[in-house]
């Protein structure tokens, strides 16, 4: 019997590329799957577009109140039925075979979460896209690996929902702007990982991007989470919170730069 998936999609006024990404997942290959998509109380088109799609996989749930991205995603966790977990945000697409390429890892029961690479989008661009990673990307105990360079795009990941301990609070809400990454680390202290290394996604880069209009935001959460979680039990060696630190001081240094 096919196994189950949920696709979480959160949405706060997406309707500018909502469309292209739920073609995204009706093009899938691989069919059994439910979309649990969170109205984070959007004010624009966006449910018109989602209930345009006459499809019972389709599920529409509207936020009794507004929050940060993590917070919505952890309670449209809690509405998720399927045996396996995947991410989608309404500016991005998958590649038709997303789903389907994943899949078979699973087969190994020490694999508990797969990813892949990513096409990186840049609408506004000459160079429109360009390979997320040119590099082959790191398998099965990757803590170290993710301790010296952030590599999991959360909408690439495709998770065996077992594995959770809990669905109600996956992501630490406390830090919006890189919950994903809080949760991908920890998790891969425990969990073996499986990849994809052909793209996936398509991630796409826009002026309202989080990550660009909340750049500085985004360093200062970087520094708080370090100072938080560096003397956790998962960072017991030196070489661990060492190459975590360099890590985001790297990036402290670009967003310098950059600005």
């Amino acid at each position: 019997m096919e196994k189950l998936i949920s696709i979480i999609m959160n949405c706060y006024n997406g309707e500018k590329y909502l469309q292209k990404s739920l073609d995204s997942i009706l093009k899938q290959t691989y069919q059994n799957w439910e979309l649990v998509f969170w109205d984070n109380q959007s004010n624009d088109n966006s449910a018109k577009i989602f209930k345009s799609f006459k499809d019972i996989r389709f599920k529409y749930f509207f936020s009794d109140k507004h929050t940060n991205l993590h917070e919505a995603r952890n309670r449209a966790l809690s509405e998720a039925k399927g045996n396996y977990i995947g991410f989608l945000d309404v500016d991005d697409w998958w590649i038709p075979k997303k789903l389907e390429k994943q899949l078979p890892f699973f087969e190994n029961n020490e694999i508990n979460l797969v990813y892949g690479n990513c096409w990186v989008y840049k609408e506004n661009s000459i160079y429109k896209k360009r390979l997320y990673s040119k590099n082959k990307l790191p398998v099965g105990n990757i803590f170290e690996d993710l301790t010296k360079r952030h590599c999991v795009s959360i909408q690439t990941v495709l998770i065996r929902k077992a594995s959770l301990k809990t669905t109600e609070k996956v992501f630490d809400s406390s830090f919006d702007l890189i919950s994903d990454k809080d949760f991908v680390i920890k998790f891969a202290y425990k969990n073996k990982f499986q990849c994809v290394q052909d793209p996936i996604v398509y991630y796409r880069v826009h002026d309202k991007n989080y990550s660009k209009i909340r750049a500085d935001e985004q360093i200062d959460q970087l520094w708080k989470w370090y100072n938080k979680i560096k003397d956790s039990d998962i960072f017991s060696k030196e070489m661990y919170k060492k190459n975590l630190f360099n890590q985001i001081q790297y990036a402290s240094l670009i967003r310098q730069i950059l600005k």
